[in-house]
């Protein structure tokens, strides 16, 4: 069985995909849901007679529907227009019902109105009156200093001054008191409201509980393990909304049911791409981190999980013999990082940028001054000291270090230079993919220009792509690979993307040139390193 979150598409799935490419082609209902994007999932199974068949899902609903002939059923099916969902679910309408009846109450929205009226008025005449005094204490102040201040006059003077600070006195106790009046009327409204929206809390999480403790997921050695159970192991100790829901656990459950032997897998995207994501009309991907690999860790259980030997070959390559020093004094020096290396020591044992420097060069601590991904090549900085290191890391900082990056893209863009700025934050739900958000998101924005449009052997396919130099201002994670795919972007993913796009021999992104300041010499250095492709 191939690894559902690291997989090429067996020939099987690629026409099993194609056949319900054309189903959903010719559903002319659902064209206007299906635009807007869904995934979808295919495997196939082997009955206990040794038939191999099969079986596809949606991921969420369809049409409004969990059922719909062609697909297997949902894990739990919550939707059962007689069952306890609907019948809670309604009950929580109704509270939703009456929390707007209460909100749009022509008495409650007329008391809210006079209110803010009243508060504008009294609040200009408590101002006025402490203008009032404001420029009066002025006045007097300066009469007080004059030759011509009399005791009389003194005593006038003062007996003004409390006679304005009552003023103020007054007018704050009116407001306090006509406030309570509006406020005491408002609450008639508002403690309603907050006992139903606490009501509603109560019911939502009692039913959330419900459905989660009603997901029970089967693996292939016939263990069940509910949602709550599966997620209370993970960081987000509760299922994140849709967990279950999605088209790889709904593949496994009705084969595990059917005692039907999973073969192979895959899914892909129908539709537009969302704003946040970079999606890609038919293109397949990986399940999800966050909501799909705690479910399926334990839906995989059982199985001979096959590793792809496409994507794992490098893991046996000697990176030590392909990583060479570029450029190096006695305080730092600058790497050529091959694709497929990691810059730091992740999880797995496999080599990375500061091990090999670490044993090759005997120096103790390395310090990586940034980061290329595995799946970068090129020019990468390190500091032999901590001094350098945080010199340089300031530059880095206050975007005085120029980089450029020299990258294919899998397509023929329009433009041929210009500025991306999309905010980026990391999507929590499927690490280590980056989200785009414009509100709340981190700026991010790359300059770029064309080079070149070439013709390439893409698979088995002569394609047009496009060279492309980028010039990233901001250093955000995964930030080209992003501001490419990205609909509001390039909308034409790097080559090779294996996140992003498509997976090829490599992903075509590599760090050619860097320049900075030396910390000690203060000299200017310039590197150049062409990329192997």
């Amino acid at each position: 069985m191939n690894n559902p979150f690291d997989y090429t598409p067996d020939t099987l799935c690629l026409n099993t995909k194609q056949t319900l490419f054309d189903y959903l082609d010719s559903k002319t209902e659902w064209q206007e849901e299906l635009k807007n994007g869904k995934m979808f999932g295919v495997m196939i199974v082997e009955d206990e007679s040794g038939n191999r068949f099969s079986i596809c899902a949606f991921s969420g609903t369809l049409a409004g529907y969990n059922y719909h002939p062609f697909f297997v059923p949902p894990v739990f099916d919550m939707l059962n227009k007689d069952g306890y969902f609907r019948k809670q679910e309604a009950v929580i309408s109704n509270i939703n019902s009456d929390i707007l009846l209460l909100e749009c109450n022509a008495e409650y929205v007329q008391i809210q109105k006079e209110y803010y009226n009243f508060l504008k008025q009294s609040n200009l005449i408590i101002e006025r009156e402490r203008e009032i005094y404001r420029q009066s204490k002025i006045n007097r102040d300066l009469l007080r200093g004059s030759k011509e201040c009399s005791d009389d006059i003194s005593h006038k003077l003062e007996r003004e001054s409390q006679y304005q600070k009552a003023q103020i006195k007054r007018a704050l106790a009116k407001h306090k008191a006509e406030s309570e009046i509006f406020v005491n009327k408002i609450k008639v409204f508002t403690s309603k409201i907050e006992l139903l929206k606490e009501k509603r809390a109560i019911l939502s999480a009692e039913l959330q509980n419900w459905i989660f403790s009603n997901f029970l997921f089967l693996n292939a050695n016939g263990k069940e393990r509910s949602l709550l159970d599966i997620f209370s192991k993970t960081v987000f100790k509760l299922p994140p909304a849709g967990a279950g829901e999605c088209a790889a656990p709904k593949l496994f459950q009705y084969a595990y049911n059917n005692r039907l032997k999973p073969i192979s897998m895959a899914e892909f995207w129908y539709g537009k791409s969302p704003k946040t994501e970079m999606r890609i009309h038919g293109h397949f991907y990986p399940s999800c981190k966050g909501k799909c690999e705690p479910i399926l860790n334990h839906m995989l259980e059982g199985l001979d999980i096959s590793l792809n030997p496409n994507y794992y070959e490098s893991n046996d390559i000697n990176y030590s013999t392909q990583l060479h020093i570029v450029w190096e004094d006695r305080y730092l020096m600058v790497i050529s990082k091959p694709a497929g290396m990691l810059s730091v020591p992740g999880k797995s044992d496999k080599s990375s940028v500061y091990s090999v420097i670490q044993e090759r060069c005997n120096i103790e601590t390395p310090y990586l001054v940034h980061r290329l991904d595995m799946d970068t090549s090129g020019l990468l900085v390190i500091a032999k000291s901590i001094d350098i290191y945080k010199a340089l890391q300031k530059q880095f900082i206050n975007r005085e270090v120029k980089k450029r990056y020299r990258a294919i893209l899998d397509g023929v863009i329009d433009k041929k230079s210009g500025q991306i700025s999309l905010n980026m934050c990391a999507d929590i739900y499927d690490r280590p993919k980056q989200m785009v958000v414009m509100e709340g998101g981190k700026e991010a924005i790359t300059n770029y220009k064309v080079i070149e449009e070439i013709e390439l052997n893409v698979g088995e396919k002569l394609k047009s792509c496009t060279v492309i130099d980028f010039y990233p201002i901001t250093g955000r994670t995964h930030q080209l690979r992003v501001h490419s795919a990205h609909q509001l972007g390039l909308n034409c993913s790097i080559l090779g993307d294996p996140l992003y796009g498509k997976r090829a021999d490599r992903m075509y992104l590599h760090a050619i040139e860097i320049i900075f300041n030396h910390p000690v010499t203060q000299k200017t250095v310039e590197l150049v390193l062409a990329p192997q492709f």
